[in-house]
């Protein structure tokens, strides 16, 4: 690069004054020379910069959650159109399926129908057995005499079956044994005491009607005893109570070892006249050539318990 330097010179204003010189340098650069700095402009400039923390792997988590939503907001769209234009095919199976899953509820229900028909005891089975206790409710209590009582129970009515309204009324737990011991003859049951953990075996009475019959209602004599654990129990009991049995626990079948006799005495002693009204009961159930005659003989310790009885002897 090369220059020239040009030096002007002015003469003093003054005689004694002294003399300024003003030297004023030109450069002439050469084509390859950088054009000249101006002066009026500053060559540095400050800037404010603000920093933060930035990382990598966030950046490429942000960026891949916000790929994934993005696919994500793809699917939905793409599902919620395919889900509210669907194919011809996609209605077709639709269809097949709740008919067929239709025909299948509608068979399975008439089935259930007519099995319920055919044997209705199904929608509830016996709980009543010779091994486990079941729950009766007391539906009277009445007083004989000072010392006997008679007491009616009635076994609780089953539940209607929630999930098949149109299905048969079922019958009665209790009455398919209860039905059968009745046609056998001679039967007992236990009653339960509860706080002392034992169990007494009671006879019940023939019932009265055929209501009685039909609902399972059973009645019993019994003679409160001092000191005895399940009749003093059973005597303190108020009306709606519950107490549990079991059985039935079949007896002496006296039409079966009847034979060709006509004629039968029984000699009953207090509250043992309840087996004596089952013998009658089953021997008056004979076709009308085969029934025998038959007598009780009843007594008892306490004249009380006698009602309507008459002194002997004077």
């Amino acid at each position: 690069m090369s220059a020239r330097l040009t030096i002007r010179s002015r003469s003093a204003m003054a005689i004694n004054r002294p003399t300024w010189t003003c030297v004023r340098a030109s450069f002439h650069a050469s084509r390859y020379a950088s054009p000249p700095i101006r002066r009026t402009t500053s060559v540095f400039q400050a800037i404010t910069l603000t920093t933060r923390p930035f990382s990598s792997s966030s950046s490429s988590n942000n960026n891949n959650n916000n790929n994934n939503n993005n696919s994500k907001t793809r699917h939905q769209t793409t599902s919620q159109k395919t889900t509210n234009n669907p194919s011809p095919n996609q209605n077709r199976r639709r269809n097949l399926v709740l008919l067929a899953t239709s025909a299948t509820l509608l068979t399975s229900y008439l089935l259930l129908h007519l099995t319920l028909l055919h044997n209705p005891s199904l929608l509830s089975p016996s709980p009543l057995s010779p091994t486990t206790f079941s729950p009766f409710t007391i539906t009277s209590l009445t007083p004989i005499s000072p010392s006997s009582f008679l007491l009616t129970l009635t076994p609780k009515p089953p539940a209607p079956p929630l999930l098949l309204p149109f299905a048969p009324t079922p019958p009665h737990p209790h009455l398919p044994p209860l039905h059968h011991a009745w046609h056998h003859g001679l039967w007992s049951v236990e009653i339960k005491q509860p706080q002392l953990q034992v169990a007494r075996s009671y006879t019940p009475l023939p019932p009265l009607s055929d209501a009685d019959l039909a609902s399972g209602t059973l009645r019993f004599l019994i003679r409160r005893v001092d000191g005895g654990e399940v009749s003093t129990y059973l005597s303190t009991l108020p009306v709606s109570a519950t107490i549990e049995l079991r059985g039935p626990h079949l007896g002496f079948d006296v039409a079966a070892r009847l034979g060709g006799e006509d004629s039968v005495v029984f000699l009953a002693g207090g509250t043992g006249v309840a087996v004596a009204m089952q013998v009658v009961r089953a021997l008056g159930r004979l076709p009308v050539g085969e029934r025998p005659r038959v007598e009780v003989l009843w007594a008892s310790r306490a004249r009380g318990d006698c009602e309507g009885g008459m002194r002997l002897g004077g």
